[in-house]
């Protein structure tokens, strides 16, 4: 493919993927690309990096100095939250979109929480990713209003 079409279709995506994880209009301003071939995974590979833009009330944002989430708290997804028990299968499909979740989880505990929330604590064995994490899931929409990372990798 030409890197005029990679170029659209990464945009495309992400606008397709964005918009089911916010409400509203979201602006997407392109920063960069980088195309070539990766050894490891023997093929050509097209990474796009873009910036977001969204009208945002509030949202708290923790990181620690190499980008990696600690934090994450997001007001607007408590909104209309509505408790619901959820199978543990369901609780780690949905904890699973914050990319801090690896294959080896040792155990999820799930109940009721804040704000008609559903408050989930995983364990994970995992070299990276933390060791434990919090969150706080809206049973209505299906998504993470909060997570905090209790452990970090060990």
């Amino acid at each position: 493919m030409d890197p005029g079409t990679l170029k659209s279709n990464a945009k495309a995506r992400m606008q397709a993927l964005l918009s089911t994880l916010m409400r509203g209009d979201v602006q997407l301003q392109a920063l960069d690309d980088e195309a070539g071939w990766d050894g490891l995974l023997k093929r050509h590979l097209h990474e796009e990096r873009f910036a977001a833009w969204h009208q945002f009330n509030e949202l708290q944002i923790e990181t620690d100095p190499s980008g990696q989430i600690k934090l994450f708290h997001d007001p607007r997804r408590l909104v209309d939250s509505e408790y619901a028990p959820l199978p543990d299968d369901e609780v780690l499909r949905i904890c699973t979109t914050s990319g801090l979740i690896g294959k080896r989880v040792e155990s999820i505990r799930a109940q009721e929480g804040p704000d008609n929330t559903l408050a989930a604590v995983i364990q994970q064995r995992h070299h990276r990713l933390p060791t434990k994490l919090q969150f706080l899931i809206n049973c209505k929409t299906r998504q993470i209003a909060a997570l905090r990372v209790v452990q970090e990798a060990t």
